[in-house]
């Protein structure tokens, strides 16, 4: 009898962590949250849920003397709460490729290991593309609920309402612009000048944004910039009017 035990204590005690490692380090938007401390593990059932302030504190104002003073608070949290997303790549050996490598374990990990980085490449691959989805559903099944959910302005997100929560909209501009626009630093579309207004239209409270994502096609016109104005380029940082700017993670 041909025991392969081996190969199934190799899988979930070696290789199944591994693929959970890389696929969290290889992806740049991940390996960007877990840098900045923004990977959240709170969870309810099969939610992930945290605490956003929506509402300003209202028990509040001026005073003298003897003024009736407001005392009745109004909670300003709600709870978000998002679904969790699961994803499975199946990687297997036959019973032939078994029997023609009895005895011989190490092309058997071999085998299984070139299976297990394809499984890994693949399912990079979909969680990439879902990061920056709506987070819909695919044949019934919940994957990640991406960007594309974030940014919208009306509907629900985290099963919180933005009609009854403005603070929850996103801010949008929709304003179109060419490549030709957005690398003439004559027009009001100059792609830094069009980063640094919304930049500056996120910020709030002594607090600005510190992550930004765009297309390849937008950060090859960034890139290009930087390069004119002869800027340190060399696909780590620049400046184009930020404290810095970094591809990838």
């Amino acid at each position: 009898m041909l025991d392969t035990t081996f190969l199934a204590n190799t899988t979930r005690d070696h290789f199944l962590p591994v693929l959970v490692n890389n696929i969290y380090n290889k992806t740049a938007f991940f390996k960007l949250l877990q840098k900045k401390g923004r990977i959240h593990e709170e969870w309810a059932g099969d939610n992930t849920v945290w605490d956003v302030t929506l509402t300003k504190h209202t028990a509040k104002g001026r005073f003298r003397g003897y003024s009736t003073l407001v005392n009745q608070q109004v909670n300003p949290v709600q709870q978000a709460s998002l679904p969790s997303g699961n994803y499975y790549a199946t990687v297997g050996i036959s019973k032939e490729e078994k029997k023609k490598n009895v005895g011989r374990m190490e092309k058997l990990i071999d085998m299984l290991k070139t299976q297990m980085a394809n499984a890994e490449d693949s399912l990079r691959e979909d969680i990439g593309t879902d990061i920056y989805s709506d987070g819909s559903l695919v044949g019934g099944l919940q994957g990640i609920v991406g960007l594309g959910a974030i940014i919208t302005e009306s509907g629900t997100y985290a099963n919180i309402s933005r009609t009854t929560y403005t603070a929850w909209k996103s801010n949008t501009d929709s304003t179109s612009y060419t490549d030709a626009n957005l690398e003439d630093e004559t027009h009001a579309g100059y792609f830094p000048l069009v980063l640094n207004t919304a930049f500056t239209d996120a910020s709030h409270a002594g607090e600005s944004p510190d992550v930004g994502i765009t297309t390849k096609a937008l950060w090859n016109i960034y890139k290009l910039i930087a390069q004119q104005k002869n800027l340190r380029f060399d696909n780590a940082t620049a400046n184009l009017g930020f404290a810095a700017v970094a591809f990838g993670a």
